[in-house]
């Protein structure tokens, strides 16, 4: 079982099905995106932003950079789980990762590193977060080990 770090969220746990893999019988692409979109729907609304709230004030966010590294294959029948952190958070926007591990051996099968622009749905342009939203997610900004810093970054 792969190890619950602090500051790391547990943002979606599951089984890998059949219809999840392709004809070699690995996890599809499309599979992993879905997978990572449930867990930033997740991380998203436990740092209290929620879509409906954004969008019944006149914001939304966008994905502006979505980077997603396979790893490690996963299989039918495999459990995982994701866990999440945010990285940063800007001025106008929000960059969160996402590891997606296989909970029988704890290896990384998949990386996700998200970031998103916050922004005003009539003018389409980016807008700078309430002050309530900057104090509320920047407690929550995990500064990444540098072993976690090798996976994003590339070095991996």
């Amino acid at each position: 079982m792969p190890e619950f770090e602090e500051g790391w969220i547990d943002t979606v746990r599951g089984t890998i099905n059949i219809d999840d893999c392709d004809v070699n019988g690995h996890l599809n692409v499309k599979s992993y995106f879905g997978i990572f979109c449930d867990a930033s729907d997740y991380l998203t609304s436990h740092l209290s932003i929620y879509y409906s709230d954004l969008a019944s004030e006149g914001r939304g966010l966008v994905s502006i950079v979505n980077t997603i590294r396979y790893l490690d294959e996963l299989h039918d029948g495999d459990r995982y789980v994701v866990q999440s952190a945010v990285v940063r958070l800007g001025g106008t926007s929000i960059r969160y990762v996402s590891r997606l591990m296989n909970v029988a051996t704890g290896s990384i099968s998949a990386t996700s590193d998200l970031t998103e622009a916050h922004f005003n749905l009539e003018t389409r342009k980016t807008q700078p977060w309430s002050d309530g939203d900057r104090a509320r997610i920047g407690a929550m900004v995990l500064t990444l080990s540098d072993e976690d810093l090798a996976w994003y970054a590339g070095g991996r």
